[in-house]
Order: C-alpha cells, then sequence, then structure tokens
C-alpha cells in the first residue's frame, strides 16, 4: 500500500489533459517533419527550441519581478546558444537541449527548486511532456544525423 504522499506525487506528476495535448502537439510535429514539407529539419527544430525557450521570459514579464526576468532570460539565452551549437556543429545538442528543457519545465511545477515565476498551472507539465516527446521524436526520424 502507497502511502498518502506517494500518491500525492504520483497525481501532481501524471500525465493528465495538459502532458496528453502536449504529446499529441509533438507527434503532430513529427508528422509535419515527416510530409517533407520542412525543407530542413534540424533548422526548424534549433529554431522551435529557441522560441520555446523565450516563453517563460514572456511569463517572467506578466509576474513583473526583474528577478524573475533576469532569470529566465539567461536560461533561455543558454538554450538559444545550444540550438545555435547544434545547428552549427551537432544537431543531437538540440535534442539534449529539448530534454533538459523539461527538466526547466520540471523546476517550475509548483515552484520548485525556487524558480518562482508565476504561470498558469497546467503550463510546466505541457511544456515537459512536450520537450521529452519532441527529443525522442527528434532521434527516432534520425534528424540527428541530418546537418
Amino acid at each position: 500500500m502507497q502511502s498518502q504522499d506517494s500518491e500525492d506525487a504520483g497525481r501532481r506528476f501524471a500525465l493528465g489533459r495538459p502532458g496528453t495535448v502536449g504529446l499529441l502537439l509533438a507527434c503532430a510535429v513529427a508528422v509535419l517533419l515527416v510530409s517533407g514539407i520542412v525543407p530542413s529539419p534540424v533548422t526548424f527544430h534549433a529554431l522551435l527550441l529557441s522560441a520555446i525557450t523565450w516563453i517563460y521570459v514572456g511569463f517572467a514579464l506578466q509576474d513583473g519581478r526583474g528577478s524573475a526576468v533576469v532569470v529566465e532570460a539567461i536560461v533561455a539565452f543558454v538554450f538559444f546558444v545550444a540550438a545555435l551549437l547544434g545547428l552549427v556543429y551537432a544537431p543531437y545538442l538540440i535534442a539534449a537541449a529539448f530534454a533538459a528543457h523539461a527538466l526547466w519545465d520540471v523546476l517550475h511545477h509548483d515552484g520548485a527548486a525556487g524558480v518562482g515565476t508565476s504561470l498558469p498551472a497546467w503550463y510546466p507539465r505541457f511544456c515537459a511532456v512536450y520537450d521529452v516527446a519532441h527529443a525522442v521524436l527528434f532521434v527516432a526520424l534520425g534528424t540527428t544525423n541530418a546537418a
């Protein structure tokens, strides 16, 4: 029999509706990529990673605290650099950065680890699931071999 704490933790991190939507969105992007509509999948992934990471800056601006804006902007810039390095040198860095961004999402879940930017409660779960699914699909589709 599980304790109440472990049951609560399981519910907090369950896939739920936000995670399901994130997973479906990642699958839709994969369909787009295999359709051949996107001429350069690596460039697409690098641009997508760059855009996704700046969303937290928007949340921090809405939050209104300068410290939150600075932290989120620094982290977004680090992911932007990872996307650029992945685009220029090693595409697998893009997949690794998506996976790392999922960790950043988890740190925003319920204000864990002192990351206190105010944002919608559903967003970290949605984004974490999307990021992990996208990283896995990026590798599974063989995009890391293209340059």
